[in-house]
């Protein structure tokens, strides 16, 4: 006797299974009650037809018509989006409303766009598809057809999203590296579909079915544009783009393990500071390609430090989202070093530092800050003492159980060092401040002037205590363009820039231990045996700044590592002059000789700026470029010069990372 086959019970089924009210087990590619009775499975696919009550034409436009509209169109969908009500999923749990920080209609004007507003004219048929094409594996266009595209299935509200930014499946994360899986339609929440490429209905299905809602009605129904070759949402490309490139090109090192990664995917749904410094940062490195997506960068971080203000994040993503908002201030504005956001991404960080035992976070968030202060420290006076809270948070990279050090995704291995040059920095600027503002020197002058020698002298013997990693003691990222000899050779090149910047500015300390330039003793100085004339001085630095980009010319351009390589070639670039005296003495090398080389590393310089200029393609990146270039006409003129005064005669200073 044939048995019948077990149907477990469900809300959704095939549409003959739907159509009959029955129970449907949904397997694939067909449901077993179809093939029991011998019938073609229909399917569970979406129905999606052209809502003629969402066109801007009257209702009597034709098809051509509607086609010959392009995709330019502004389409309206909520005619009444203020009566929203928050939906109920189907085990009768009410959905929340949205959360405050989301802004209301009249606070988002500017992204209710029509496509030919957002991009120029002569692209306006091109550029969005372009643009589209820059996040496929999310969100690949999806191609229209006239009547119908998918055959009637049910849609429901997700029920598990409790402040939708944008929508996606329940078992697609954004914050994963993708993999190609998800879906290809994402649904949103009336409230946040305020623009014109939001304006869309989705909805319970309309027809006899045992998923419908009562509240079905409050919508309309899914409809798919028939006359446009493709579908774009702007915030979801730009949401799609940071996690797909822009974390990568912010970060050394990039996995599934990596801790921006994972708050990002953690907290961007719920987090308006968060979700607005994403988009901001997204916009802000294709507006390049796109200029009007200069303004919504704009627009986007005035949005997300407004959230920043009103406080309505938790501890966790209103830090996050203070350290990207200030890391990327220069991203909008090159000139911009956000003094206030460092500050009061301190003041969050004490706060939250002393109430965590999560080492992990700490150690993120304290390198992340390090990072900053030392970018900071070199071009800015500090308002405040970083050093305060130092006790309260996990030195970066914190050490495993296994003894391998674990990269930071901001500083690789490199966070004693960046401690270490943030205060060298601090002493340097105020050191050169002062220096630039005496007329006449004082006896406090030359007071303040034996204490920076001694701060330097002590920064010195710190730098020098540092002994090289082995590659074997990283932990590999698991990143396939990164590897952990890249880490230590980032480590190595910091270390000797901040040597070199320290006998630039106090060249007594080189005159204590001037020898002949040897490479393999450079941190094991010895007493001097002279003390050297001004261009033996001058080929001994050249020779060091050679050193550090032969460091960096032994790290491939495709590594992630190149995001901290810009601040070692402007410390460098001023000891290449083609023109040394003295190379014989101070290098026990021909001028000839050193001046190929000198010539040889200006041209490293030159591509890898111009090459990190294509995949960095921000303001921020020709101010450095333009300062090194800067640099060089200076010297080439005969003129002695150090960056940091010419930074601040030419008003170039940026982050410089």
């Amino acid at each position: 006797m044939r048995t019948k086959a077990p149907h477990r019970k469900s809300r959704n089924g095939c549409l003959r299974c739907k159509a009959r009210r029955v129970k449907c087990d949904q397997r694939a590619p067909a449901c077993s009650r179809c093939v029991d009775r011998g019938l073609q499975c229909p399917g569970y696919s979406l129905n999606i037809r052209w809502d003629p009550r969402s066109q801007l034409q009257t209702p009597s436009s034709s098809t051509a018509d509607r086609t010959r509209a392009g995709p330019t169109q502004t389409i309206d969908l909520f005619s009444d989006i203020n009566s929203f009500q928050p939906s109920v999923d189907h085990q009768g749990d009410v959905l929340p409303a949205i959360d405050p920080w989301i802004p209301e209609p009249a606070s988002i004007s500017d992204w209710s766009l029509s496509l030919g507003e957002l991009l120029p004219s002569t692209t306006a048929q091109v550029g969005f598809a372009s643009l589209a094409s820059i996040a496929p594996s999310y969100f690949p266009p999806v191609a229209m057809e006239e009547p119908t595209m998918f055959t009637n299935v049910s849609m429901p509200f997700p029920p598990n999203l409790t402040n939708p930014l944008l929508d996606f499946p329940r078992h697609q994360q954004m914050g994963l590296l993708p993999d190609d899986s998800g879906t290809n339609l994402s649904v949103e929440t009336p409230n946040q579909a305020m623009n014109a490429w939001d304006k869309w209905r989705f909805n319970y299905p309309q027809s006899g079915s045992d998923t419908q809602h009562p509240d079905s009605q409050k919508f309309g129904a899914i409809t798919a544009i028939s006359h446009s070759p493709e579908i774009t949402h702007l915030p979801t490309v730009l949401s799609d783009y940071f996690f797909k490139e822009v974390i990568k090109l912010y970060s050394v090192w990039d996995n599934q393990s990596n801790q921006l990664r994972i708050l990002a995917g953690s907290f961007w749904q719920s987090s308006g500071v968060l979700y607005h410094t994403m988009q901001s940062m997204a916009a802000a490195l294709l507006a390049k390609s796109f200029p009007n997506l200069r303004a919504i960068a704009i627009g986007e971080r005035q949005m997300g430090l407004e959230c920043l203000r009103s406080g309505n994040d938790t501890d966790e993503d209103r830090l996050i989202g203070s350290i990207l908002l200030g890391h990327t201030a220069s991203w909008i504005k090159p000139h911009e070093l956000s003094h206030e956001n460092f500050e009061n991404s301190l003041e969050m960080l004490h706060a939250w530092a002393s109430k965590t035992h999560d080492h992990s976070r700490l150690s993120f968030f304290g390198g992340a800050v390090d990072y900053w202060a030392m970018l900071l420290s070199f071009v800015s006076e500090p308002r405040k003492n970083h050093n305060f809270l130092r006790h309260s948070v996990v030195e970066a990279g914190p050490s495993r159980a296994d003894g391998l050090i674990n990269p930071h995704p901001f500083i690789g291995t490199s966070g004693s060092i960046v401690q270490v040059l943030t205060e060298l920095g601090t002493l340097i600027f105020k050191y050169r401040k002062r220096v630039s503002e005496i007329d006449f020197i004082s006896e406090k002058d030359l007071e303040s002037f034996r204490k920076s020698i001694q701060e330097a002298r002590q920064l010195e013997r710190r730098l020098l205590a540092f002994r090289p990693l082995l590659p074997k003691s990283v932990q590999d990222p698991g990143d396939q363009t990164t590897s952990p000899a890249h880490f230590v050779k980032i480590d190595e090149g910091l270390r000797c820039t901040g040597l070199l910047q320290l006998y630039r500015v106090f060249p007594d300390l080189l005159n204590d231990r001037y020898q002949r330039w040897d490479s393999a003793a450079l941190l094991q100085p010895r007493p001097a045996l002279k003390t050297p004339s001004r261009e033996e001085r001058n080929t001994w630095l050249t020779m060091l700044a050679l050193h550090i980009l032969n460091i960096n010319r032994g790290i491939p351009f495709e590594s992630r590592t190149r995001c901290m390589q810009p601040f070692m070639f402007v410390a460098a670039s001023c000891e290449l002059r083609i023109d040394l005296d003295g190379g014989n003495e101070a290098s026990g090398m021909d001028s000839n000789c050193i001046s190929i080389q000198i010539s040889q590393a200006r041209d490293f310089v030159r591509s890898r700026m111009v090459a990190y200029l294509h995949v960095f393609p921000l303001q921020k990146v020709e101010t450095i470029f333009q300062l090194i270039q800067s640099i060089w006409s200076e010297i080439d003129n005969g003129r002695e010069v150090f960056w940091l005064d010419l930074c601040k005669k030419l008003k170039l200073g940026t982050l410089m990372g």
